[in-house]
């Protein structure tokens, strides 16, 4: 079943969940994957960019999650998904770094405060994840400041490994298939270079 939904509008939440609650009363799992990763410099940053930023990185988890508590029965599953830039200084990421720091520190309360309902809630921390035919567009100005300040901070993303999108939707699998007694808080993924030998 397939439902529209803007993650950054509380209304269009709302509607979108009710619709899903019609034919589904009971979810067992959401997964708040919904980001914008968009590099920037704060001073240079419009305001339709920063707020993309937040409603959709922070705000659009929040949404859902309140949401689909009401429909999480005992032993349900909130995944949420983060990122490296959490822990390492990506350049031009400090808006993108601080809703997903932001996100985690949610997580950690929402596993506290849904603990009593039997509902999990996991971090997944993920590395940089593309599909073949991805390409991240960047005007050549930002290209060209973003690759230099990276490789600057010891990040240098020409030569850094990238898993396809399906290798870290695998793990989301392997997280709600944990037996009902285990709990995985936080869960860190990164991509390793194919093995050549």
């Amino acid at each position: 079943m397939a439902v529209a939904c803007d993650v950054r509008s509380p209304d269009s939440v709302r509607a979108a969940f009710a619709a899903i609650a019609k034919r589904h009363p009971d979810i067992h799992v959401l997964i708040n994957n919904a980001g914008v990763y968009e590099p920037f410099m704060i001073e240079e940053a419009r305001d339709e960019q920063i707020l993309a930023s937040l409603t959709t990185n922070l705000g659009g988890p929040i949404f859902c999650t309140r949401a689909a508590i009401p429909m999480l029965p005992r032993g349900g599953h909130i995944i949420n998904v983060s990122s490296e830039s959490v822990a390492e200084p990506f350049f031009m990421h400090s808006l993108y770094r601080s809703t997903k720091a932001g996100l985690e520190k949610f997580s950690e309360a929402m596993t506290r405060e849904l603990a009593p309902r039997g509902i999990r809630v996991s971090v997944v921390r993920a590395g940089a994840m593309m599909d073949e035919d991805s390409v991240m567009s960047l005007e050549p100005d930002v290209r060209k400041r973003f690759v230099e300040g990276n490789i600057a901070a010891g990040i240098d993303f020409r030569v850094r490994p990238i898993s396809p999108y399906a290798s870290v939707t695998n793990a989301f699998r392997a997280l709600i298939d944990l037996p009902q007694d285990v709990h995985a808080d936080f869960v860190s993924l990164h991509a390793r270079a194919p093995d050549r030998r």
